[in-house]
């Protein structure tokens, strides 16, 4: 089951368009910087001459961008169905000394002196 441990940030969702609804238009008459496109994307209404559909996908990517931060923020985590484990069996370990001591030649198997890694 999907969970978020921040809910309440998806509340925050609409905060971009209750700014672009809720501020003042700039009373400025001569603009030190003029772009269009940006001024367009913040919703200056003088700057907007017709809606096209450049605009409206750049609308929907910034509000897609916009949903996915706060997504990421809500921390989503799944939670599954617990798993049991078994109780029963045995942990092996085997460990093998490969050292350069363990070259020396100072036992004897069938009559002859071998070192300690030969079987």
């Amino acid at each position: 089951m999907l969970n978020l441990i921040w809910p309440w940030v998806l509340a925050l969702a609409p905060l971009p368009f209750l700014y672009r609804w809720l501020r003042k238009s700039s009373e400025t008459k001569v603009q030190a910087l003029r772009a269009p496109l940006l001024a367009a994307a913040a919703g200056d209404q003088a700057s907007i001459k017709t809606t096209t559909w450049y605009n409206r996908l750049q609308l929907f990517l910034l509000t897609l961008c916009w949903l996915c931060v706060l997504l990421a923020v809500a921390q989503p985590v799944y939670i599954g169905e617990p798993v049991t484990l078994p109780a029963n069996g045995r942990d092996i370990l085997i460990a093998v000394d490969i050292s350069g001591s363990m070259e020396r030649d100072d036992m004897v198997i069938g009559g002859r002196k071998v070192n300690r890694l030969e079987p």
